[in-house]
């Protein structure tokens, strides 16, 4: 089992860091500047995220993790179920059998697997943090736009503050 208790402290050290960064080349767009220190902070950018991509691949999820996540979602599913088959509104009782569809996969996925790992995890937005850590290296990684890259580190930024809520659960969860 991981050091749930470290990887929490790591991940917060890195969303401060990010969180500087971030304040750094908003001011460095904003003035108009390029350069050296754009160029050093994007470096430094690029070293967190592999830290958290790094960190994400290795951190795997405890079973009483993985039975609240199946718990999680057969409520889910029952509320669903309810709204799908009372609602007077037709988009409603639509809406309600994609996110069935939807939460059945989840379901499945998580009582088939053993062990589950944090990429796999999905956020509020149904997205995976591997794809969310994906999409920000894409935009870090295109260094002409500064724009991009202010983008990257804010998805960046959330998804290392994910990360690092959801450890420090499975922190206190493991004492």
């Amino acid at each position: 089992m991981a050091d749930y208790k470290a990887v929490a402290t790591e991940l917060k050290g890195l969303v401060q860091k990010l969180g500087v960064s971030k304040k750094e080349l908003q001011d460095i767009h904003d003035r108009g500047e390029a350069g050296t220190r754009a160029e050093e902070r994007v470096k430094e950018v690029e070293a967190a995220l592999l830290a958290v991509q790094d960190i994400v691949r290795k951190t795997e999820l405890t079973e009483a993790e993985r039975q609240r996540k199946i718990a999680q979602l057969e409520a889910d599913l029952e509320l669903l179920e309810i709204i799908n088959s009372t609602s007077p509104d037709f988009q409603e009782r639509l809406s309600a059998q994609r996110h069935i569809t939807r939460c059945l996969a989840v379901l499945g996925t998580y009582k088939a697997a053993s062990v589950l790992r944090i990429e796999q995890l999905l956020d509020d937005n149904k997205d995976e943090l591997k794809t969310i850590l994906a999409e920000a290296a894409k935009d870090i990684a295109a260094r002409q736009n500064l724009q991009r890259v202010l983008k990257g580190v804010e998805v960046l930024l959330r998804a290392t503050a994910f990360t690092a809520a959801l450890t420090s659960k499975l922190a206190i969860a493991a004492a």
